[in-house]
């Protein structure tokens, strides 16, 4: 894409040593617009297109996924991935700029992703407290509670207690 735009302003009748930054901050430019597009377009259709359908199916478990708000997090994934697919792999000059702006864009992907699986995880806690079977189940987690913090000493992983 680089050369194309450096090829466009040499035609231009651009100096040829100034093609090089100019071509890379268009570059950059529509980079930024496609991504923005990218972020609306997910957020404002495809998110509200997939909650309109799932709002109005039968099942549970979707609408937990609704109010989780598991798909807005998913939808952060658009704009990192048309950055990341639209950053060249080398450009002469500015290959640690370069390998930066795409580390930085996976390690904010496993981010998201992260959060989206832990959205998705809550969902089985959330259904087992609210049927009726898993009311006379108590709450505790891992928690082997006082009576067994001998055999297992500070073996308190999650306490879940929701009242004492």
């Amino acid at each position: 894409m680089l050369d194309l735009l450096q090829n466009w302003l040499l035609s231009l009748g651009m100096n040829e040593g100034v093609t090089l930054y100019v071509a890379g901050g268009i570059a950059f430019v529509i980079v930024l617009v496609l991504s923005a597009f990218a972020n609306f377009v997910a957020k404002r259709y495809i998110v509200s297109a997939l909650a309109y359908v799932i709002s109005r199916s039968k099942t549970k478990w979707d609408d937990a996924i609704l109010r989780q708000r598991v798909l807005n997090r998913m939808a952060h994934l658009a704009p990192a991935l048309v950055i990341y697919m639209l950053t060249p792999t080398r450009a002469d000059g500015i290959d640690p700029v370069i390998v930066f702006i795409r580390s930085a864009l996976l390690i904010y992907m496993i981010i998201i992703l992260m959060l989206v699986l832990d959205s998705l995880l809550t969902q089985p806690r959330i259904f087992t407290k609210a049927s009726r079977a898993a009311k006379e189940i108590p709450d505790q987690g891992l928690d082997p509670g006082p009576e067994n913090s001998r055999v297992f000493p500070g073996s308190r992983l999650c306490n879940f207690h929701t009242s004492e």
